[in-house]
């Protein structure tokens, strides 16, 4: 009771009482206030006793809202939780909270909020005029931003961005205040003024934390470089952006394609090599077609999983076509293509010796046909060595220096050989160090009756060698060529056979009417010379 009378007391001398003292800056406050337009505030300051009197009772008496200018500002509502403060000691701390409400054309800036005290000193009974001032934030918008964050999805700890990765890209957005907001979210990579892979989304800010997040995936076949990504947030009355530079890279390099070797034998194994380093484990295609002038080789695809480091691959080429051939590789990633490299060769082929026939062309001589093949479009530098022999000796051994053009060649070879004796043969082409041969027999027949000669033709008992080491070409006759040479032949034969017909039928008449009497037989039968008497020498005189 007695308190109350005390407070009743000093309530009505503070009204009444004529001796005022006004001492400014005796209460200082700690905090601020932060409001935005068209929204409301509300939280505490601590309010600190900062002289060196106590005071018993101490009344807020009005306060005030004033621009930088000191100039009253209207628009804004306040209330406080508390206006009297008992016992305020010097160095003690009060806690005033309050609740502010900005209008909706309140201006943002900066303001000052003024609180005014009446303060009752203990014991004296003296009256003091206390001021505060409090700082007032307004703002235009209740979004506050954080850093913009990114990181790649497959590789959480990696720095770099590759193609067919997916860059993870988000912030933080604070909504201070008590309504949600509209808000559209953007986010895009920026080259020379382009845009590329652009992704916009609405998103709805609720007052509190607000994560904004994409996950955008980069194309395989996206081009490499150095991009500015742009993330950019649109709201009522304004707009937030972020920029960030970001180089993205397929994660390989490709450092050499090579040749096992550049030119070689028909079917000699050739191969490419591809070194490279990979900064991840990625999966490469490799395409490699071989064409020649006689068109497309071969045409082969596979997909290699290339871990992390440096490798070589090895890539299989066709030498099964001879001539110039040229191989394009291409290794692509998905759609990306990497690498497109052309490499050349030069395949060989061996000189090829086949189809060894014969033909008798009279009682004791016979024609050996030799057809040697080469596929090259090149001339070939060969020796051929040739060798027939029987059982007791070396008939024929001989070489031959050839020269062979692309295509086929026929060498006919006459021999005297001894008729009914088995006779050996033995051909061998030599050509790039490397010998093709061929060996087999062949035997003509005793003569018979006398009868007219006529040309036979046939197969030899052959048996071949595998090519020991290498092959050259030579000369060729063409196939039709040929075949002219043998209809022109069999005609000259016919008509031989026709004119010999001819002379024999009109010599036969001749010998009819010319033919002479037969002489008479002696009756003494054939008379014989006798022989000249021999007589024995002896080179001793007989004994006595």
């Amino acid at each position: 009771m007695r308190r109350c009378m005390i407070i009743v007391m000093v309530i009505m001398s503070m009204f009444f009482s004529i001796p005022v003292s006004a001492q400014n800056a005796a209460i200082v406050a700690q905090g601020s206030i932060t409001v935005v337009s068209g929204d409301y505030s509300f939280g505490s300051i601590i309010l600190t006793n900062a002289g060196n009197l106590a005071y018993d009772l101490v009344t807020l008496q009005d306060s005030k809202i004033v621009d930088e200018n000191g100039n009253e500002i209207s628009g804004f509502s306040l209330s406080f939780d508390r206006t009297n403060f008992i016992g305020w000691k010097a160095g003690k701390s009060y806690t005033l909270g309050y609740k502010i409400t900005a209008g909706r054309n309140t201006p943002p800036g900066d303001y000052s909020l003024v609180l005014r005290f009446r303060a009752l000193t203990s014991g004296g009974g003296r009256l003091y005029l206390l001021k505060v001032k409090i700082p007032i934030k307004v703002l235009k918008t209740p979004l506050q931003f954080g850093i913009l964050s990114f990181y790649n999805k497959a590789r959480p700890g990696a720095n770099q961005v590759f193609n067919g990765d997916i860059l993870v890209v988000y912030s933080h957005i604070k909504n201070i205040g008590h309504f949600n907001i509209s808000a559209e979210a953007t986010t895009y990579l920026e080259r020379n003024k382009i845009r590329y892979l652009s992704t916009s989304k609405h998103v709805t800010l609720t007052p509190g934390d607000n994560i904004v997040k994409f996950e955008i995936y980069i194309p395989t076949d996206f081009p490499e470089g150095t991009y500015t990504f742009i993330y950019s947030i649109k709201y009522p009355g304004g707009e937030k952006q972020f920029k960030k530079s970001i180089h993205i890279g397929v994660g390989v390099n490709i450092i050499n394609i090579s040749i096992k070797s550049s030119e070689l034998f028909l079917n000699e194994a050739n191969t490419a090599y591809i070194t490279l380093i990979a900064d991840r484990d990625i999966p490469l295609r490799i395409l490699t077609t071989a064409s020649s002038k006689k068109g497309m080789i071969s045409k082969t695809e596979k997909t290699v999983k290339i871990p992390e480091g440096t490798h070589i691959l090895q890539i299989e080429l066709p030498t099964n076509v001879s001539g110039d051939v040229k191989a394009n590789i291409l290794i692509y990633y998905g759609t990306k293509l990497l690498k497109n490299s052309s490499i050349e060769y030069h395949v060989v082929s061996y000189p090829i010796l086949s189809n060894i026939t014969y033909r008798k062309i009279s009682e004791d001589m016979v024609e050996i046909n030799l057809r040697i093949t080469n596929k090259n479009d090149e001339l070939i530098h060969s020796i051929l060595e040739y060798e027939l022999y029987t059982s007791e000796r070396v008939l024929y051994k001989k070489s031959l220096n050839i020269t062979l053009h692309p295509g086929s060649l026929m060498l006919k070879l006459n021999f005297k050989v001894p008729p009914g004796k088995k006779i050996y043969y033995r051909f061998s082409l030599n050509a790039f160090n490397k010998n093709t041969v061929r060996e087999g027999s062949i035997i003509l027949p005793m003569p018979s009756t006398p009868t007219s000669s006529s040309s036979t033709s046939s197969k030899l008992q052959t048996t071949s060698q595998s090519p020991s080491n290498t092959s050259i070409p030579i000369t060729r006759t063409n196939q039709q060529d040929n075949k002219k040479l043998y209809v022109l032949v069999i005609l000259v034969i016919v008509g031989v056979i026709i004119i010999g017909y001819h002379e024999n039928m009109e010599n036969k008449l001749k010998r009819a009417k010319l033919k002479p009497k037969p002489k008479k037989k002696s009756p003494l039968g054939r008379f014989k010379r006798p022989k000249i008497p021999r007589f024995k020498e002896s080179k001793e005189l007989p004994k006595k």
